[in-house]
């Protein structure tokens, strides 16, 4: 299988070649990013409830 990068420029569409390792390495981060981002989104939900919570106490 062969790998490629492709995007839109404002020259023009772009298509590389990619090695699968490279591929792999952009795969894997991308993953993470996802991942983090998710993890990142349930903190500020717990943060807020914490928050919430806090406020009810004090009235």
């Amino acid at each position: 299988m062969k790998y490629r990068v492709a995007g839109t420029t404002a020259s023009g569409d772009l298509s590389r070649p990619l090695e699968r390792a490279r591929f792999k390495q952009i795969e894997a981060a991308q993953a993470f990013c996802i991942t983090t981002w998710e993890v990142e989104e349930k903190l500020s939900l717990l943060l807020d409830n914490f928050y919430e919570f806090e406020v009810e106490l004090l009235m």
